[in-house]
């Protein structure tokens, strides 16, 4: 139920799923009720079983989690959620795990680009060829059961271990140094710890960094990819 018809006070019923994309987009002045208007579509879509994501820049959903049974996740540098950004999905049957390692590998040079402030040609080429290297170190290759993968997977430490021993990484290991051993290795030097086992998943990243909220949003949207997918 969206609403009723203004013309003829008909019922407004309608279901996005019906349609060959599902995409909604909700516009509105400010307090006019477009929360209000989600948090209604998300209940009405738990009870038909559909299970519902959000990522949460005001942390606006953590009653509405509470309410229903759901889970909060708090991303900040204080939190004690953590999700690794080295963790891999499990291939679909329609996969090779050659593809999926690739994939993944390429996705996390673009995170890296984030991390470190952008990257030159060859540190593109150097962490290429490190982010491959630090999985093959973990005995993680196409040639290794995926369903093995995940007992194995690199943190951000492995990958400074092994751009220590690459020529022309050091100023790729200064700028990452600050994840693995500063400020921000608590959160992102670390193994994943949550779970996504709930109907209602919202993930709060209010209390992180302004500095910060791109990399982590980044992050958490390849963790959902990788559950969703």
């Amino acid at each position: 139920l969206y609403g009723i018809n203004r013309h003829n006070n008909s019922l407004i019923l309608f279901d996005r799923f019906s349609l060959e994309n599902a995409n909604e987009v909700v516009f509105g002045k400010s307090g006019s009720g477009k929360s209000y208007c989600i948090k209604l579509e998300i209940l009405r879509s738990l009870m038909q079983g559909i299970d519902v994501i959000v990522i949460d820049p005001e942390n606006e959903y953590k009653m509405l989690s509470d309410a229903v049974g759901g889970s909060f996740i708090n991303i900040s540098l204080a939190s004690p959620n953590h999700i690794n950004p080295f963790d891999l999905p499990i291939p679909r049957e329609d996969e090779r795990p050659e593809d999926v390692l690739r994939s993944n590998v390429i996705n996390l040079v673009g995170l890296m680009r984030i991390m470190l402030g952008g990257l030159t040609p060859e540190e593109d080429a150097i962490i290429d060829r490190a982010l491959t290297e630090v999985y093959a170190a973990k005995d993680i290759t196409p040639e290794t059961d995926p369903r093995l993968w995940q007992e194995r997977v690199p943190i951000m430490e492995d990958l400074e271990k092994v751009l220590e021993g690459m020529e022309g990484a050091e100023s790729l290991v200064r700028r990452l140094r600050k994840f693995t051993k500063g400020t921000f290795a608590q959160f992102f030097n670390q193994r994943t710890n949550i779970t996504m086992d709930k109907p209602l998943v919202v993930f709060g990243i209010r209390d992180m960094e302004d500095e910060l909220r791109p990399i982590a949003s980044f992050i958490i949207m390849r963790y959902i990819w990788n559950k969703v997918r």
